[in-house]
């Protein structure tokens, strides 16, 4: 450029004024000029060049690229692989270098190629068509020359620019068609080589993690981990033997090193996992070997706190060689893991390899502290020994003692001081129970050291010559100190449950406790004293039960008074037990009186219950899924409730004492009836709510059934208004016995709901009519199917139902709107003989369906 506008300004420079002056200041005048003519002619002349010079730059690029993908690849092998190029097979041939490198990489479970294929013919028409827009910006030679003008081109002020050769002209369009085709017929071999690799496909997408979860929950025998640890090492070395470092397929060179390098890694880490989890479980059984022996050494070394544990401890440690045996066994067993991985030269972590010596030392080890305990133990034995003997000394006189303690006890006959005998009784029984459990440990004992057992009969005679004069006290001290409560307090403290309990067990006692002592005038005299005043007592029992019955009320009072013509009130001529002796005479009318207070007491006290079970109960209502109103959970309780109350009031009807409770009870009656009349409604109800819910929420159901949704729509108002109600409220009795005509909604609910149902049928017969197969479907599948009229894709789940022995219908790719083929159950896919387009009523097209397979069925015998 410089030197072309050097040579025009020089030549024309010396011109000066004229039609080839340089200096013109006017452009208009210039453009006029011959120096115009003359520039513009060199523009052409150089255009011309450039257009030359490009095409001619172009076909010998295209040519290049032709010559280098012009080659013949055979793939034998990752490893073999041979080029041959035209003129390879002359002697002394030129070797051709490849034209690109790419590298064999693995990523996210894949193999591939570090460069997509697609990018290397982009990036040669790419360097094409950047070569020819480099072209494009050439400025023309007239700027230059003439600089003292203003020029301006299309692309700001670096125009204007020489005319090149288009991207559209049709030898450049030529050239890159050629240059496709070759970049095409080169990338060929490439993707043929790339599946030599598919050998190592489960190499590369097999998940480390997955693969050791999945292995370790088989449970593999130790020979089995072994074989497999040999197959992964195996491999990782026919991988390195198969992947070469660099390989050339045509005008590329594949490098592989770094996907060899990982693919052996990935074996070589597979050993070790299956390496990683042999250790593992050897450790779980080192571990539990050492925590049985210190188990068992703690147990061993355990001081004994007396003759029983010491002799349980000897036992135990004779039968510790036998658990050693075992676990010596299951050294053995742990010694194959170690062994496996001492043969694979796997290195143990510090703590792994202190568990697996501890474990195999602790035999020793434990053998020592046994020899140690069984010292100890001789030596705790004879202490022991010696402290029985002096027990027993002190035992003997311990016995003479009591002894002579129950024969001045049984000389006591003053009844007067019952309180401080029975307190020695308490003392003597207690003695005695102590004796005896004293011999018997010294039986045991005797038994263990091999000592000649004692018979401490004695002791036991003593205990059951002591018995019936304990008794005698015991229980006369009881009779004594109840009464003289009952004497003393108020009457209307005394519990008439506590004075039966008492009185009955005082002559219980007595009467048997005469016989025993028939032959000991003094005791019996003490014995007959106390059952004389339980005798007396006798009549006073009834009386004091029934006036002290809850059920006593002023009605009670008043007409026990009429009978016995007396003033009879409780706190005022019932003060104390004193009062009540001078109605023994009128026991029997007192009985009979108040037992009528008695039974009208069970009545009200039913009554009460049931009122405090019912206030108690309330009703589950619970949210059902999705549709913002609820529905009622466990009922059953609620019905076996009201059956058992309904029984009970029954009952109480027939009473002949429910005079004072007749409103009461028929309100309970009726209540109970009300109740369960809406429970056995509510429940239909929601039944069959819960089955047409889901049905009527459905557009399609509800644009093909107007009548029916309406009519569904109401019922359902009227139920989410119920239980909303029932839901703010729920206590059940308070419920339906107070929400208004809560029975009447329910019946009307009931009666629409099957009517609803009836409409329904007819029209589930309707639609089968029209499509016989559709027979073979329940009426919930067949509502599922139609509330999914709009997608045909919803009836697929039911399919094999409708066709036998057809799998699914298959939808074409581009629009998903058109049926084109079907699948049996085994598979096999049969195409519609012109597609089938799901469009209407499900049952129309799915007879379209049918159709279409019978005319794709009929050839297929013959075909086959």
């Amino acid at each position: 450029k410089d030197r072309l506008k050097q040579a025009i300004r020089e030549h024309f420079m010396s011109i000066g004024k004229g039609w080839l002056n340089l200096q013109e200041k006017s452009k208009e005048v210039y453009e006029i000029s011959k120096l115009k003519r003359f520039l513009q002619m060199v523009k052409y002349l150089m255009e011309d060049s450039l257009h030359f010079l490009v095409k001619k730059s172009l076909w010998e690029f295209v040519a290049f690229i032709e010559e280098v993908c012009e080659f013949d690849v055979t793939i034998n092998s990752m490893t073999d692989v041979r080029v041959a190029y035209p003129g390879s097979d002359q002697p002394n041939p030129t070797d051709k270098n490849p034209l690109f490198t790419v590298e064999l990489v693995e990523s996210k479970g894949e193999f591939s190629y570090s460069t997509p294929i697609t990018k290397f013919e982009q990036a040669i028409l790419t360097m094409y068509d950047k070569a020819i827009m480099s072209t494009h910006e050439i400025p023309q030679l007239e700027k230059f020359v003439m600089e003292q003008y203003f020029w301006s081109g299309t692309k700001g002020t670096k125009g204007p620019f020489m005319d090149s050769v288009p991207l559209t002209d049709p030898d450049v369009v030529a050239g890159r068609e050629r240059l496709r085709k070759a970049m095409q017929r080169s990338l060929e071999p490439l993707s043929q080589y790339l599946k030599t690799y598919d050998d190592l496909r489960d190499l590369v997408t097999l998940d480390k993690n997955t693969y050791t979860a999945a292995f370790e929950e088989e449970g593999h025998t130790n020979d089995e981990m072994k074989v497999e640890i040999n197959r992964h090492l195996k491999r990782k070395g026919k991988v390195l033997q198969q992947i070469p470092y660099y390989v050339q397929v045509g005008n590329y060179a594949v490098d592989a090193h770094n996907f060899r390098h990982t693919m052996a890694n990935k074996c070589q880490e597979l050993a070790k996992l299956i390496m990683d989890l042999i250790n593992k479980l050897g450790r779980m059984r080192s571990n539990k070997i050492r925590e049985e022996f210190i188990r068992i050494a703690a147990k061993c070394q355990k001081k004994p706190t007396g003759v029983e544990l010491l002799y349980s401890l000897k036992d135990y440690i004779r039968q510790v060689p036998d658990q050693v045996i075992q676990l010596q066994a299951a050294i053995q067993e742990m010694l194959t893991y170690y062994n496996i991985l001492e043969m694979f030269q796997y290195s143990l972590a510090d703590d792994d390899f202190k568990a697996k010596w501890e474990a195999l030392g602790w035999p020793k080890k434990l053998k020592g502290i046994m020899q140690t305990m069984n010292e100890t133990l001789e030596t705790e034995n004879a202490r022991f020994h010696e402290i029985m003997l002096l027990e027993q000394e002190q035992f003997g006189r311990e016995m003479d003692r009591l002894q002579r303690a129950i024969a001045t006890f049984s000389k006591h006959t003053d009844l007067g001081q019952v309180a401080e005998i029975s307190v020695q009784a308490k003392v003597l029984q207690k003695t005695t129970k102590d004796l005896q459990d004293k011999a018997a440990d010294f039986n045991k004992k005797q038994g263990l050291f091999g000592d000649e057992v004692v018979n401490y009969k004695q002791v036991y005679d003593m205990s059951r010559e002591l018995q019936p004069y304990a008794r005698v006290w015991l229980q006369g001290s009881e009779w004594v100190s109840r009464f003289q409560c009952w004497s003393h307090d108020p009457f209307d403290s005394i519990d008439s449950d506590e004075v039966e309990r008492t009185h009955t067990a005082t002559l219980k006692e007595m009467v048997t406790l005469s016989k025993v002592f028939k032959e000991k005038p003094n005791m019996l005299k003490i014995v007959d004293e106390i059952k004389r005043q339980a005798d007396e007592f006798r009549p006073m029992v009834p009386i004091i039960a029934s006036l002290r019955n809850p059920g006593m009320k002023d009605r009670h009072w008043q007409a026990l008074g009429e009978k016995l013509d007396m003033e009879i009130r409780p706190q005022e001529t019932l003060a104390t037990l004193a009062d009540v002796y001078p109605l023994i005479p009128s026991k029997d009318i007192i009985v009979q009186s108040c037992e009528v207070a008695a039974k009208e007491w069970d009545i009200e006290s039913k009554l009460q219950d049931l009122a405090m079970q019912w206030e108690a109960k309330e009703m589950v209502i619970e949210e059902y899924k999705d549709t913002k109103t609820y529905v009622l959970r466990h009922s059953d309780e609620i019905q076996t409730l009201l059956d058992e109350h309904l029984n009970i009031i029954q009952q109480l009807s027939f009473s002949p004492f429910k005079m004072y409770f007749a409103e009461q009870i028929e309100k309970w009656e009726n209540n109970m009836a009300l109740m369960m009349e809406i429970l056995e409604y509510w429940l239909e109800v929601q039944r069959t709510w819960l089955y047409l819910e889901p049905i009527f929420s459905s557009e399609d159901i509800v644009l093909q059934l107007p009548m029916l949704s309406k009519k569904f729509g109401k019922v359902n108002s009227t139920w989410r208004k119920i239980m909303g109600i029932a839901h703010n409220n729920p206590n059940a009795l308070s419920f339906c016995t107070n929400t208004s005509k809560l029975l009447d909604q329910l019946k009307d609910a009931c009666r629409a709901l099957e009517q609803i149902q009836k409409g329904l049928q007819d029209y589930l017969g309707d639609k089968r009519q029209v499509f016989a197969r559709f027979y073979f479907l329940s009426d919930e599948e067949l509502l599922e199917i139609l509330s999914q009229g709009k997608d045909p894709h919803g009836m697929q789940a039911h399919l094999k139902k409708i066709f036998e022995f057809i799998d699914k219908l298959i939808f074409d790719e581009e629009t998903d709107s058109k049926l084109v083929q079907f699948v049996s159950s085994e598979g096999e896919v049969v195409p519609f003989k012109s597609p089938v387009i799901p469009h209407g009523n499900i049952e129309e097209w799915l007879g379209l369906v049918q159709t279409g397979m019978k005319k794709a069925m009929r050839p297929q015998p013959g075909l086959a």
